[in-house]
C-alpha cells in the first residue's frame, strides 16, 4: 500500500521520530494560529521529545491500520512541512470510516494548496484504503474551515453539541460527512 502521494505542487507523506525537529518547528511556527482551534497543550508539547514520541505512536498505529498522518510539503520546498492530514478512528469492517483533521501553515493559507493536499489524501482513503465514509467535526465558529470543507463536497449532517473542550470551553461543533463516490 502506497503511502506517499504527489500532487501537482505538493508532496504527502508520514513520517517517523526521525523528523521531530522539523514537525515541532511547524506548530512552533503555527502556534498562535493553530491554538484558538484546538485543545489546550501540555508545555511539553512544544518539545523535540514530545514530538518525536507522538511520530513514533503514530507511525505504529499507521502500520496497524488505525490512524494515518500526512504531513504536507511544498515540492519547491522539500524540507519544510506546511500542513498536516490525519486520518483518525479507523473503522473497518462492516464500518469502513473515519474522522478527518487538517492543518496548513498560516503562511500557506488561501493559494488552494491545502484543498489541493486534502483531496489528495481523501482519494487514497477511498481508493486504496478503502473508506466509505470520512466524516469531518468542526467548531461551529471557525467559518473558514467549514467554507473549505464544504468545497471538498462534505455534507453537514447535523451538530455535536458541546464535543470538544477548546480554550477552556465545551464547545459545539458541526459534523460533516462525505461518502465514496467511486463506489
Amino acid at each position: 500500500m502506497n503511502f506517499e502521494y504527489n500532487t501537482e505542487h505538493l508532496l504527502l507523506k508520514p513520517l517517523n521520530e526521525h523528523y521531530a525537529r522539523s514537525v515541532l518547528a511547524f506548530y512552533q511556527n503555527n502556534r498562535e494560529y493553530f491554538e484558538p482551534w484546538e485543545p489546550a497543550r501540555p508545555d511539553s508539547f512544544y518539545t523535540v521529545s514530545y514530538q518525536s514520541k507522538v511520530l513514533n505512536y503514530e507511525y505504529k498505529e499507521m502500520l496497524e491500520g488505525r490512524f494515518l498522518r500526512f504531513y504536507i510539503f511544498h515540492r519547491q520546498e522539500p524540507l519544510k512541512i506546511i500542513g498536516s492530514i490525519c486520518f483518525q478512528n479507523i473503522l473497518k469492517g462492516p464500518y469502513q470510516n473515519c474522522s478527518i483533521g487538517y492543518k496548513i501553515d498560516h503562511d500557506y493559507v488561501r493559494n488552494h494548496y491545502g484543498q489541493e493536499a486534502v483531496a489528495c489524501a481523501i482519494s487514497a482513503m477511498f481508493h486504496e484504503h478503502h473508506m466509505h465514509r470520512i466524516e469531518a467535526y468542526i467548531s461551529a465558529n471557525n467559518t473558514a474551515s467549514i467554507k473549505f470543507i464544504n468545497k471538498l463536497g462534505f455534507t453537514k449532517e447535523g451538530t455535536a453539541l458541546s464535543f470538544a473542550k477548546i480554550n477552556d470551553q465545551w464547545l459545539d461543533f458541526e459534523q460533516y460527512a462525505l461518502i465514496n463516490p467511486y463506489e
